[in-house]
């Protein structure tokens, strides 16, 4: 039977052997820090199924005025704060709600379904030009026109029509219409 998430990597973890006289420098602080996190991340994928485990909500907002007029439109959303688990197990944390505006554009005459996903950023792989004592990890939010991928975390979907039209709640959940926030295919982390 095939699974629908895979599983771990299958590969020993290597501990820092601490011991009297050891000199931490940076290499071992991270090689020990890494031990944990992928100890974490292992256990996460093996024992939960990705997804959303509590809040990121979305509702629809009026455009921030702090914005150029021409982004001033009905097609803006705000994200709540919330927690995900990602495909590979890495903790995705919204600590403050985010005001995102949708901004592509329907090319053609029929409506197009963009997805509303968030994603793990390592802070690691990001370019910084100054070193930092502190990193926080980090998360980013995307919206595309096309089936979200198997490591992002798909908060909400909006069947777009032809046109500038304004992005709303639905007058029923189970039944969104056009240009309305669907939540029905978040995946909950179980």
């Amino acid at each position: 039977m095939s699974h629908p998430f895979p599983p771990p990597e299958i590969q020993p973890f290597d501990r820092l052997q601490a011991s009297d006289g050891l000199l931490i420098n940076a290499e071992r602080w991270s090689k020990a820090h890494n031990y944990h996190r992928q100890r974490q991340n292992t256990h996460y994928q093996s024992l939960n199924q990705p997804g959303i485990v509590c809040g990121l909500g979305v509702r629809d907002i009026p455009a921030p005025s702090k914005v150029e007029a021409k982004y001033r439109d009905g097609r803006w959303v705000q994200i709540q704060p919330g927690i995900a688990i990602d495909l590979t197990g890495n903790l995705i944390v919204v600590p403050a709600a985010f005001d995102f505006p949708f901004d592509l554009e329907v090319a053609n005459t029929e409506p197009i379904m963009v997805y509303l996903t968030v994603s793990y950023v390592d802070p690691e792989e990001l370019r910084s030009r100054n070193s930092r004592e502190i990193v926080r990890e980090a998360y980013r939010f995307d919206q595309r026109n096309s089936t979200p991928d198997s490591s992002d975390i798909e908060i909400c979907r909006i069947l777009l029509q032809p046109g500038q039209k304004d992005i709303t709640q639905p007058g029923d959940v189970f039944f969104p219409g056009y240009n309305n926030i669907d939540l029905r295919y978040r995946r909950q982390a179980q």
